[in-house]
C-alpha cells in the first residue's frame, strides 16, 4: 500500500422511508425500510437485500463502521429556497453559495439563528452503517429530517462508546415504527416514520478497516455540492423529511445548489392550508379550516405538521387577542 493512502468502504445503498402513493402521486411516509434501484443503489444490491429481508423490512441488522459516532451519525442545519440549498452549518460554521460555484464560509449560530427560529432552516441529518446477512460489503446510508430519530440512534451509540469502547465491534438492529404526533390547535393527528436502534451485544468476529484520522469521504459518496443537490430532492418533496423518490440525474446545470423548482402536490396543498389560515379573520374561520384539513386525510410529515401548527396557533392568538 502506497504511504499514507487508507482503506476506504464505497457507498452501495441507500435506504428511503416513504414510497411514491399510487393514487395520490406524490411520495407518503412508511414504517419499513424502502431500498430502490437508483443512482445510490444498484439492482444487484436491492437484489440481495430483498432476499435477505423481504419486501418491507421493520428492522435491520447492522454494525457500525467508524469507531467516532459523529462519522456514524452526521447531522446538520440547512436552510432552501423553493429551487436551491442556501446555507448548510453545525451550529459554529457554515456554507452558502459563493461565486463561481464554489461555497463561502461563515458563522453559524445554529439554534439561535433567527432562520432556524422561523423555520427557514431545518435539521438534516445521515446515518451510516453496514448491513449484516447480504454477500456485498459496504455503507448503506438513511437520510431523515427528525431529530427524534437522530437523537435515538446517537444516543445508543454514545452510551456504548462509553461503556464498551468500540462501536464498530458490536451489532445492532435499526427499528422504525410510526408515531402519533397530534397537532393541538386543530386536532389532527399524523403518523411519522420514527428510527430507534438496540444493540445485541454481540462481538463482531472480524475487524472493521481502520477509519482515517479525520472525517472520512465515503467512495461514490457525493462531494459537498452534489450532495446539497440530491438532499434538495428531498426537502422539495417532504419539507425535509424521508424522501421516497431516487432523486433524477440533473444535467447541464451549476455544481452548486443547483435544483429543479418543481413543486409537488403535497407542497401546493400545504401552501393553501397557509393561505386559508392566512385569510382566517374569525375564529369560525379557523375551526373551519381545521375542519376542512381533516377531510383532506392527508399524511402530513413532522415538519410539515410543525410548521400548519405554529401557523394555526400564531393566527388563533392574534384573532382572540383582537
Amino acid at each position: 500500500m502506497i504511504n499514507g493512502t487508507t482503506d476506504r468502504l464505497q457507498r452501495i445503498g441507500k435506504f428511503r422511508l416513504g414510497i411514491k402513493d399510487p393514487n395520490r402521486g406524490f411520495p407518503k411516509s412508511v414504517d419499513y425500510f424502502v431500498i430502490n434501484e437508483g443512482k445510490s443503489t444498484s439492482a444487484v444490491i436491492v437484489d440481495e437485500v430483498k432476499r435477505a429481508y423481504g419486501d418491507k423490512p421493520n428492522e435491520l441488522n447492522v454494525r457500525f463502521p467508524y469507531k467516532e459516532v459523529a462519522w456514524c451519525v452526521d447531522d446538520s442545519f440547512k436552510k432552501y429556497s423553493k429551487t436551491a440549498l442556501l446555507c448548510v452549518g453545525n451550529g459554529k460554521t457554515g456554507k452558502i453559495p459563493g461565486e463561481n460555484g464554489q461555497s463561502q464560509e461563515v458563522e453559524c449560530t445554529g439554534f439561535k439563528c433567527e432562520h432556524f427560529l422561523s423555520k427557514a432552516c431545518k435539521i438534516s441529518g445521515s446515518i451510516k452503517f453496514i448491513l449484516e446477512g447480504i454477500n456485498s460489503v459496504g455503507i448503506f446510508q438513511i437520510d431523515t429530517g427528525s431529530r427524534e430519530s437522530i437523537q435515538n440512534v446517537r444516543s445508543v451509540l454514545n452510551y456504548l462508546k462509553q461503556t464498551k469502547g468500540d462501536i464498530t465491534q458490536l451489532r445492532f438492529k435499526l427499528l422504525v415504527r410510526k408515531v402519533a404526533k397530534k397537532i393541538y390547535a386543530t386536532g389532527m393527528t399524523t403518523y411519522v416514520p420514527i428510527l430507534s436502534l438496540v444493540c445485541v451485544d454481540e462481538p463482531v468476529a472480524a475487524e472493521i478497516p481502520e477509519a482515517p484520522a479525520s472525517v472520512p469521504k465515503v467512495e461514490n459518496e457525493a462531494p459537498w455540492d452534489e450532495m446539497a443537490r440530491e438532499q434538495q430532492e428531498t426537502a422539495n418533496v417532504v419539507a425535509q423529511q424521508e424522501q421516497a423518490i431516487e432523486p433524477p440525474v440533473v444535467e447541464n446545470k451549476p455544481a452548486l445548489f443547483s435544483k429543479k423548482a418543481e413543486k409537488t402536490k403535497q407542497q401546493l396543498i400545504i401552501e393553501e392550508i397557509q393561505c386559508m389560515i392566512k385569510d382566517s379573520t374569525t375564529l369560525d374561520d379557523l375551526k373551519l379550516v381545521a375542519s376542512n384539513i381533516q377531510q383532506l386525510n392527508i399524511e402530513l410529515s413532522e415538519s410539515e405538521m410543525s410548521i400548519i401548527s405554529d401557523d394555526y396557533d400564531a393566527k388563533w392568538k392574534i384573532i382572540k387577542g383582537g
